[in-house]
């Protein structure tokens, strides 16, 4: 191998275990989101609950005839991380039924609130 070849491939797996490094993975984009949450108060803790609720409500509208339940039990939790305009653009999922993967595709691209810093996190939980 050439000396230049084998600097470039340092160089490139370098670039990718850093970007690995710094990807959260589902527990601590999930911990991350429940400190970002507790740390609102007043008007954006109220702004955050409302999105949430809209965000809940619009991935119900949508997911729910297409993916029935019955009488199964589904529990998931998507989290997203927010943009400085508390758009979603990036989620995890803990669950994998039929409802789960709605809801992700529903709540990713969504707009929340505009965070008080970037990145934000926040968490969605369902249990039905």
């Amino acid at each position: 191998m050439k000396h230049g070849s084998f600097v470039f491939l340092a160089g490139l797996l370098l670039l990718v275990a850093n970007a690995s490094a710094s990807t959260p993975g589902f527990e601590q984009a999930y911990t991350t989101a429940k400190s970002d949450e507790l740390s609102l108060q007043g008007q954006d803790a109220k702004n955050l609950h409302d999105a949430e609720s809209q965000a809940v409500l619009n991935a119900v509208v949508a997911c729910k005839p297409n993916h029935p339940v019955g009488g199964a039990q589904v529990t998931f939790v998507i989290v997203a991380q927010l943009d400085e305009a508390g758009v979603a653009v990036r989620t995890w999922r803990d669950g994998d039924s039929d409802m789960a993967t709605c809801f992700d595709r529903h709540i990713s691209g969504t707009q929340f609130f505009v965070p008080p810093h970037v990145p934000f996190y926040v968490f969605i939980g369902m249990h039905a």
